[in-house]
């Protein structure tokens, strides 16, 4: 044994988000990621392989999107704006979170869908996406993304400022489902109920008293 812990997908443990980067939908060479940080950690050959789930079609835009592959799992939020003004008179992105394959993501599809709906104002507004996407400079997209992972991972939490524009992400922690409850672990009378004063039990006992007589 090399004494270090293993993971493995379905353990339960959360970890660092590993990169973050924004896929478009480019009207002549197809889906492409169009800044990542860091640079270069999802390979072209990797997200050809996923970019149909990337940018996926109409029934599954605006819906929280997980696909594991290669040690890697990718959290996104497509979505599709329509409008005349872009090449085929739409716009379609995906910024997504990356993580170890065996991390527990649940409690990162709040901010991912928060987060894209906040680029998604800012493209309304301003095309703030598109034309970083034209001009070929994505400066200001990879200085936001480079905040939010390293907040994120670091405090849990980050304030994010574009112009006038501001908006908070927060880990909010998500419990898993609870145990089983078993046969011998359900509430029982130990004494007769009519020597009860029903009048004085709360809510919550009154309504075990009620499921208990109807067993």
């Amino acid at each position: 044994m090399d004494g270090k812990v293993k993971y493995y997908e379905g353990c339960g443990q959360e970890g660092p988000i590993r990169c973050i980067f924004l896929c478009e939908f480019h009207p002549t060479a197809g889906p492409k990621i169009t800044c990542q940080v860091p640079e270069n950690y999802i390979s072209k050959d990797i997200f050809d392989t996923v970019s149909h789930y990337i940018i996926p079609k109409v029934q599954l835009q605006r819906c929280t999107l997980t696909v594991t592959l290669l040690g890697s799992k990718i959290l996104g939020f497509p979505v599709r704006i329509d409008n005349k003004k872009y090449a085929r008179n739409a716009y379609y992105f995906n910024l997504c979170f990356v993580c170890d394959a065996w991390a527990r993501t649940v409690h990162l599809e709040p901010l991912v869908k928060k987060l894209t709906e906040y680029l998604l104002s800012m493209e309304l507004e301003t095309e703030w996406l598109s034309k970083q996407s034209m001009s070929g400079d994505a400066k200001a997209l990879g200085g936001l993304m480079r905040q939010v992972m390293q907040d994120i991972n670091s405090r849990r939490m980050c304030t994010l400022t574009v112009g006038t524009t501001t908006t908070h992400l927060t880990v909010v922690r998500v419990n898993g489902d609870p145990s089983p409850v078993k046969d011998h672990q359900v509430p029982v009378f130990l004494y007769s109920r009519d020597s009860f004063v029903a009048d004085q039990w709360d809510l919550t006992t009154n309504q075990v008293r009620i499921d208990l007589a109807s067993i």
